[in-house]
């Protein structure tokens, strides 16, 4: 819940910060483009820009902060269209945007008057007071240019007030208004440069702080959503990492993870389901490997659920044979299992270096399996992924099965019951890939293939991909005679043969009486060699 909560605002944070980034300063890129431009005498395509800019923000300004986070040191787009205006020849236009740049009181009054200058020459005697060119202030003699004064229609006295000069005059009577001679401003009304009053942002820059107040308050919530997350993630977890920085926090071998009581200090192996870690019981200092199911395993309750159920029952398979079991646990959200330690190596790696085996030893291993097969499943516990990678090979010879924490009762519903298939292609009995019931006989299947591998070096079934692997099993009878690169006995081949039939009705049909076959293999064996001796 908590991740799909954060997901939408994080992308409403995107979005916001695109939208943000998007509206700020376009009016600024047209106005320094249009300065560029003027530069390189674009009069037309200049003009062009500046009016563009005029729309987005009419207002000039002093001390602008571009996009590259550079200054303008004035932003006066009236003015630098008045001059492109003027190189166009477009000298109505170029007086009237003049005036308003010198009401803004931003460009110096010097280029002002000296454009004004240039207009003058151009400007139609006769010409109505409304579009009248404004006229310089005369001073005697002048501490600074004298400036142009736009002359407006009957402005009120209020803003003649604002632009900084006195209310106009009304003519005399009898005087035509269109006739109207020009008349400076006094000294003292020479509009000065001045702080403008405090006023509204334009619509324009509204919206970009509105959208970065937006985007300031989602990046928040986004970020309390993490935080609350890693709170959630490590409440009651004492001295435990966070469950997504488990794997890499114990890959680096700190030695400050722990997890139900064990301190993990290593990681032992990945497969399918889970890492084991190599860990060490706080309580008595006891060895222990931890095997901790996946990040995508983690996110099914209903996994979760059955894992911990069924690693119970491994608690209560006590054997020589099985790997002990100490506990199945949760904490912190993170489910595990704890189990004892062996010092040895597994049946692959051991068939990776010595296939094919004798075919005594290999039966011997054999019947070490089956033995602990048998017990597990007179408890009703089917392993249903055994497979040399489960099964350790100790120092002193003795062989032990592993993970019967993730088998399932027979007859119950197992961590298979969401219709996915859980085990290990290569070892897989027909029935578990049709969905049918599976009983202890698929557990035999899987020795049967276990022993084919010892005998030959190499598994019977093989592909490029699983679901080839799985139909070989229900269709492709098992490799025999002159296909075999190394000949087995036929009283063992019968043994195979049988353990991996097709149909479990053809197979063995308990492990005990598959014991009492192995066990009169080997009496003959042994017989052959008092014989030989």
């Amino acid at each position: 819940m908590r991740r799909r909560f954060a997901s939408p605002l994080l992308a409403a944070w995107c979005l916001l910060t695109g939208v943000a980034l998007a509206a700020v300063g376009p009016w600024q890129h047209h106005y320094l483009r249009g300065l560029k431009l003027e530069s390189q005498g674009a009069w037309e395509e200049a003009q062009a820009e500046f009016l563009r800019a005029i729309e987005l923000q009419p207002r000039p300004r002093l001390r602008v902060l571009a996009p590259d986070r550079t200054v303008i040191a004035s932003y006066d787009p009236h003015f630098h269209r008045a001059r492109c205006l003027v190189e166009l020849g477009r000298f109505r236009e170029a007086a009237l945007h003049l005036q308003l740049a010198r009401a803004a009181a931003v460009t110096p009054p010097a280029a002002i008057h000296e454009l004004a200058e240039r207009i003058r020459p151009h400007w139609p005697p006769g010409t109505p007071t409304a579009t009248r060119l404004p006229t310089p202030i005369p001073t005697a003699p002048p501490t600074r240019p004298p400036l142009p004064t736009p002359l407006p229609a009957s402005p009120s006295p209020a803003e003649a007030g604002m632009q900084g000069e006195a209310p106009a005059t009304p003519p005399p009577s009898g005087a035509s208004s269109g006739a109207e001679t020009p008349r400076a401003l006094p000294p003292s009304l020479a509009p000065t440069p001045v702080v403008a009053p405090l006023e509204f942002p334009p619509r324009s820059e509204r919206l970009t702080l509105g959208l970065l107040a937006a985007l300031l308050v989602a990046g928040a919530l986004v970020a309390w959503q993490m935080w609350r997350r890693r709170q959630k993630g490590g409440r009651g977890m004492a001295k435990t990492a966070p469950t997504q920085r488990l794997e890499t926090a114990v890959t680096a071998l700190d030695g400050e993870i722990t997890l139900g009581g064990y301190r993990l200090t290593g990681v032992l192996g990945r497969g399918g389901m889970g890492t084991t870690y190599q860990a060490v019981r706080e309580r008595d200092g006891t060895a222990a490997a931890v095997k901790v199911p996946h990040a995508g395993y983690r996110a099914d309750a209903s996994f979760l659920a059955r894992f911990l159920r069924e690693g119970k029952l491994g608690e209560h398979l006590h054997h020589p044979r099985i790997v002990k079991i100490f506990e199945a646990g949760e904490e912190g959200g993170q489910p595990f299992l704890a189990m004892e330690l062996l010092q040895g190596k597994t049946l692959k790696q051991l068939l990776r270096e010595e296939a094919p085996l004798p075919v005594r030893r290999a039966l011997e291993m054999a019947r070490d399996i089956a033995e602990a097969l048998d017990y597990a499943h007179a408890k009703g516990v089917i392993h249903r992924d055994l497979k040399p990678e489960n099964i350790m090979m100790l120092g002193d010879g003795t062989l032990k099965v592993m993970d019967f924490g993730i088998a399932r009762v027979a007859g119950e519903a197992g961590l298979t019951a969401s219709h996915s298939f859980l085990g290990t292609p290569l070892y897989a009995a027909p029935e578990m890939v049709e969905a049918k019931r599976i009983d202890q006989r698929a557990d035999l299947y899987a020795l049967g293939i276990i022993l084919f591998e010892m005998l030959e070096g190499t598994v019977p079934f093989n592909a490029d991909s699983p679901y080839q692997v799985l139909k070989m099993h229900m269709e492709q009878p098992l490799p025999s005679g002159p296909a075999l690169a190394h000949p087995v006995p036929p009283a063992v081949w019968r043994v195979v043969e049988r353990l991996c039939a097709k149909d479990p009705g053809e197979r063995y049909p308990t492990a005990a009486a598959l014991l009492v076959e192995l066990n009169r293999l080997l009496q003959h064996f042994s017989h052959l060699e008092g014989e030989g001796g």
